[in-house]
């Protein structure tokens, strides 16, 4: 998890969380939400084709690292031209507060 806030520019253009920048891509939305406290998650994915995907597998979905979201949670998945990093936006649902957070996504090779 990047302990980075999320940051705008001063014409509230997202800022890219791991270099700074201000040409990042977000293009895929992925929800978890869960019908009743800790109960079982119903994953949704919308990819930037607009494509929806529902009752996802929890391996495939983008959740926050180190937080349990006792509810549901959101992740915005995007991409900056100028470093290439891929991140996520995540903003989840734990006990009464919405907790923000942003987490930096990589490309792991399936064997």
């Amino acid at each position: 998890m990047i302990n980075n806030p999320i940051q705008f520019n001063d014409d509230n253009v997202l800022l890219c969380p791991l270099c700074g920048d201000s040409y990042t891509h977000v293009d895929d939305v992925h929800v978890g939400g869960r019908p009743v406290e800790d109960g079982e998650w119903k994953n949704v994915h919308v990819n930037a084709a607009g494509r929806v995907d529902e009752l996802v597998s929890a391996g495939e979905m983008a959740r926050p690292h180190g937080i349990s979201p006792r509810r549901h949670f959101i992740s915005l998945l995007g991409d900056c031209e100028i470093c290439a990093g891929r991140f996520a936006l995540h903003f989840c649902q734990h006990k009464g507060n919405t907790i923000v957070s942003v987490s930096k996504l990589a490309w792991v090779n399936v064997p």
